[in-house]
């Protein structure tokens, strides 16, 4: 199994350290690693706006010196829907900031070895039990494999369907979407005859449709509405 995880510290010996420090924990837990790590919020925030890949962990030290970390750690969430947040440093005052921030796990710096081990088994567990699961489909670039959670919704417009994602990045292909709906899971529901929606990235619903991440919005249809509604209520008790 492969994880990616990404990190940002605000020292480049601070970088290197917990590089070489989650590199051994990781490598008992995980066949394959993606590490990345960046010098500062700013780094780390550009590249998770441009990249195709959503992390499975991104860890945000609360030390950074060339942004905000509470607000990178809210701006993650937001856009990485699906990605374990995990705050590093001294703890806050109010342990409750953690929660607030949709933190996953606290790591007190500087990381020890063995703190780093039990990370990285907690870690195998959530991301053996959230495994990606992935759309295929053929497009005009070849075939695609689109994660389930980078998927904010599709929707149909005659015989193709469109893939949405974060960032802009869109996808088509030649299919149903009553096909595409019956390859999906749980997550997803059908607001519309034309639209399947991530619940994952819905902010808000409305009599009109659902507001969801990078601005989107999702309509909601008459005959739809309800059922829709009670879905997505669901979904949100379920994950506490």
């Amino acid at each position: 199994m492969t994880v990616n995880i990404v990190f940002c510290e605000p020292s480049a010996q601070e970088v290197r350290f917990l590089h070489a420090t989650l590199s051994r924990a990781f490598s008992v837990a995980f066949q394959d690693i993606l590490l990345f790590g960046f010098l500062g919020g700013a780094e780390m925030s550009e590249y998770l706006s441009v990249s195709p890949d959503t992390p499975d962990i991104a860890m945000v030290s609360l030390g950074l010196k060339d942004m905000d970390a509470w607000a990178l750690a809210d701006w993650i969430t937001e856009q990485c829907p699906g990605t374990r947040l995990v705050l590093t440093g001294a703890p806050p005052q109010d342990a409750e900031q953690l929660f607030a921030h949709g933190a996953a796990y606290f790591l007190y710096s500087p990381v020890r070895e063995a703190s780093a081990v039990r990370f990285a088994a907690q870690m195998e567990t959530l991301v053996r039990k959230h495994a990606r699961r992935y759309l295929e489909l053929t497009t005009k670039r070849g075939s695609v494999h689109i994660a389930y959670e980078n998927i904010m919704y599709v929707m149909s417009n005659k015989r193709k369907i469109c893939v949405i994602q974060p960032n802009g990045l869109q996808d088509e292909a030649y299919k149903k979407l009553d096909e595409v709906e019956a390859l999906l899971d749980g997550r997803f529901v059908r607001c519309h005859q034309s639209f399947l929606v991530n619940m994952d990235c819905i902010r808000g619903i409305s009599n009109e449709g659902f507001s969801l991440i990078d601005n989107q919005f999702v309509p909601i249809s008459q005959k739809r509405y309800w059922a829709a509604k009670r879905q997505y209520i669901r979904y949100i008790k379920s994950k506490g």
